[in-house]
């Protein structure tokens, strides 16, 4: 194969066919705005001011489009970019600039947990640490270039790029498996049970990490091939960052989504326009769930919280209250669809891979903090909602009364796996869940 630079000149030749053909102005076009240096994020002086591999990818890219103007960047194979830590600090300069410090900062954290030898972390090479963020750059400079816009309803994309094996790839490194547990196989196998049979299964959860979409499908994936699709099947319930951040965008683009604007956010948008036209889209995401709730057959994740959760003041990042307008409006979507409808309390302790940062921001673009830890998933029995239920006692508003129930439901159960995760275990010793599991060494 070619190394860049000679690449670079065989491109240059083929531009100036293509120039000649097309009555010049290609080559101004496409090479000098590509190959132009520009300052170096960082000073080390072993660092070029720009990567030949990108300045080659950049343009053979600027070329596809001149050639074919309909071309749909995010359909494109891997492209080759990164090759070594050189490569990670010279792209990272095209960044825009308020994104580019904390691609950087994202990227050392990373690499510093994940090369960790074990016990300590995975021991991944850098040979296996350039693949990971090749794939990540290559997507981010594309959708950069062409934004992707979700729809109300998203489905998970793996043809001609595959966008779940995206992003299963960059958490696995971080999952530490030896710590990490699955509580309650029993409701778990209740839940996959009621889908095979056409029914409706809504999972109301804690909402603890950026990446909690991935944790189901790593948990189940070496169980059976059929608990590896109940991983894969759950769709999550996204708001605004998960789909407009240009750094989580790719990783978003390989999970099965509704997209809603939660009310917090919608409440704090000032431009009016704006706020319409988020409120239309809700509108059309909840025609969306109407119709896969009459449909039969969904797994759907949500979080009444609303956002993720942050530290108390014991320093215990325990689940965030919920809003009762959440679990009744699926509650009411299942009654409603004429199909069995089960409502399950799910609780999550992934708070240490990827802690959200303190406080809550508006502003896409956040730190981005990585850790390689254990973490655990727990669900708990269904909700009975029979008119006999115990909790419809609890408050003479029966929304209220139904979501307090279910919060304290997956309060009980998070405080029975927080302890697996990293910097929340007992000093000098392990913890394991009581009835609890790893399905990757113990199938289901």
């Amino acid at each position: 194969m070619l190394s860049p630079r000679p690449r670079l000149l065989l491109l240059l030749a083929m531009l100036q066919l293509a120039d000649a053909r097309h009555g010049g102005g290609i080559v101004r076009a496409v090479v000098r705005p590509a190959i132009q240096p520009r300052p170096c994020l960082r000073s080390s002086p072993t660092m070029a001011a720009f990567s030949p591999r990108l300045v080659w990818s950049e343009a053979m890219l600027k070329l596809q489009r001149l050639l074919d103007p309909e071309l749909v960047l995010h359909r494109l194979p891997k492209r080759e970019i990164i090759q070594s830590e050189h490569d990670i600090y010279a792209v990272a300069d095209a960044f825009p600039g308020k994104y580019r410090a904390q691609f950087v900062e994202w990227y050392e954290g990373y690499r510093e947990q994940v090369m960790r030898p074990p016990p300590a972390g995975p021991g991944l090479s850098e040979e296996e640490l350039m693949t990971i963020f090749n794939r990540i750059v290559d997507r981010m400079l594309l959708l950069s270039r062409q934004p992707f816009s979700f729809e109300s309803r998203h489905e998970t994309m793996e043809q001609p790029y595959n966008y779940f094996e995206f992003g299963q790839e960059y958490m696995k490194p971080l999952i530490n498996f030896d710590h990490s547990y699955l509580r309650n196989p029993e409701n778990w196998a209740a839940a996959k049970s009621a889908l095979e049979r056409g029914e409706n299964v809504v999972l109301l959860a804690n909402h603890q990490s950026e990446a909690d979409a991935a944790f189901m499908p790593h948990f189940f994936a070496r169980s059976s091939p059929d608990w590896a699709q109940f991983g894969r099947s759950v769709y999550y319930v996204a708001g605004d960052r998960v789909v407009a951040d240009p750094l989580v965008q790719p990783f978003s683009m390989g999970r099965n989504l509704f997209c809603v604007h939660s009310k917090k956010y919608l409440a704090s948008e000032t431009d009016e326009a704006v706020r319409a036209a988020k409120s239309k889209q809700n509108k059309r995401t909840l025609m969306e769930m109407n119709k896969a709730f009459k449909k039969g057959g969904i797994m759907i994740w949500v979080a009444p919280a609303g956002g993720r959760d942050r530290k108390n003041a014991e320093g215990r990042p325990t689940p965030a209250e919920w809003d009762p307008a959440v679990v009744e409006m699926f509650r009411s979507l299942g009654e409603k669809s004429g199909v069995v409808t089960h409502l399950f309390p799910m609780a999550m302790a992934t708070y240490a891979i990827m802690p959200p940062p303190d406080g809550r921001n508006k502003a896409l673009g956040e730190q981005r903090i990585t850790r390689y830890s254990g973490c655990g998933l727990s669900l708990g029995v269904e909700a009975d909602l029979s008119a006999e239920a115990p909790w419809r006692s609890s408050h003479p508003d029966p929304k209220v009364a139904l979501c307090d129930h279910l919060y304290k439901l997956v309060c009980e159960e998070y405080d029975l796996i927080e302890k697996v995760m990293l910097g929340f275990q007992p000093e000098g010793s392990t913890y394991r869940p009581p009835n609890a599991i790893q399905p990757w060494v113990t199938p289901l």
